[in-house]
């Protein structure tokens, strides 16, 4: 009798388990349906959409302007420019310290990357030094930096 009883459980539950699935895929069917319609893609604005792409609407194309990065602010000395070979090199040519304003966002060891080939240490805490900061990690946007040349950084080594 119990056995009986366990069988009869086992069936009903398949059958409940079978019924709810088709209600379930029933449901989903007529969603889909829905959202298919032109009307049911406007209901539902705040959740995810599809929609196709292939035929042109015959819009006219948007223009969206460049986008151009910031560039950083340099100000070059106004010195007459070193020359590359013969005896005037020889004569030591003035050596110049450029002026940087720190934009937004800006570290230091970038900075000496763009000045120095080389962003690492030892390079941005010379740099820092050099002017009077207690850290490399001092810098601040709109701060004005002085890069000397790296003679002045380094005198007993090679710029790599």
């Amino acid at each position: 009798m119990r056995t009986l009883v366990g069988w009869l459980l086992l069936i009903a539950l398949c059958g409940l388990a079978g019924y709810l699935q088709s209600r379930w895929t029933d449901s989903v069917r007529a969603e889909r349906e829905r959202l298919e319609t032109p009307t049911g893609l406007h209901e539902r604005e705040e959740s995810w959409g599809r929609f196709l792409i292939g035929h042109p609407s015959g819009a006219e194309p948007v223009e969206l302007p460049e986008f151009e990065a910031p560039q950083p602010e340099v100000q070059f000395p106004a010195t007459e420019p070193v020359p590359t070979e013969g005896p005037a090199l020889q004569e030591h040519a003035p050596l110049t310290v450029f002026e940087y304003v720190v934009p937004e966002g800006r570290v230091l060891s970038k900075i000496c990357e763009d000045f120095y080939d080389s962003g690492r240490s030892p390079i941005p805490e010379r740099v820092a030094e050099y002017n009077g900061m207690r850290s490399p990690d001092a810098l601040r946007a709109g701060q004005t930096l002085l890069l000397p040349p790296w003679e002045v950084l380094f005198p007993d080594r090679e710029q790599p």
